[in-house]
């Protein structure tokens, strides 16, 4: 992707949940920039604390730029992405579909690391219906993002043997450490 023999691109990473956090890691360990962390915004019951928001925090820890828009594909909120200058959105549990005109504020659009080997178990819970569904293997997938859910062309994929004690909480966490070495390698 790179021209004339860079090996930096400028990043927007965008996730919410734990099974992103390797993959950022590796990201910020990488010759690449993330100049800008996307996440879901809080939602707190009344009278409760919020949840935690694992990439919130890896980002806070890492000392980068958050932006929670309730919206991303408002106006607002894409430009407030396409100032950074991304020349890649790189996206991960993230839990909303980018639009066609927040995927083009990406000089190379964006890539989804999937918990599934697509097309198997698009969409939410793929861990969980891979489990549940009896595969023997699953594993993780890297994606070109269009405007469809999961349905952009699959770049890598890892497979990941089910073991007969894993549970979706185990098997999600080697998932999620083998899609950081998936990052590494894209």
């Amino acid at each position: 992707m790179p021209e004339g023999g860079s090996t930096s691109l400028r990043l927007v990473v965008m996730g919410t949940g734990p099974f992103a956090v390797p993959m950022f890691q590796t990201l910020l360990a990488s010759p690449h920039v993330v100049g800008l962390v996307v996440t879901r915004p809080d939602r707190v019951a009344r009278g409760r604390r919020p949840p935690p928001n694992p990439m919130r925090q890896a980002a806070e820890a890492a000392g980068l730029p958050v932006f929670a828009p309730a919206d991303i594909n408002a106006d607002d909120a894409v430009e407030h992405v396409a100032a950074h200058q991304p020349d890649l959105l790189v996206v991960c549990d993230y839990g909303q579909i980018l639009s066609a005109a927040a995927l083009g504020t990406a000089r190379f659009g964006g890539i989804n690391l999937h918990g599934s080997l697509l097309p198997r178990h698009r969409g939410a819970a793929p861990v969980q219906w891979a489990i549940l569904e009896g595969d023997a293997t699953t594993g993780v997938s890297v994606i070109r993002m269009s405007p469809r859910l999961d349905a952009g062309a699959v770049i890598v994929c890892r497979e990941q043997p089910i073991a007969a004690d894993d549970t979706a909480a185990t098997l999600e966490e080697r998932l999620a450490a083998g899609g950081g070495e998936g990052a590494r390698s894209s």
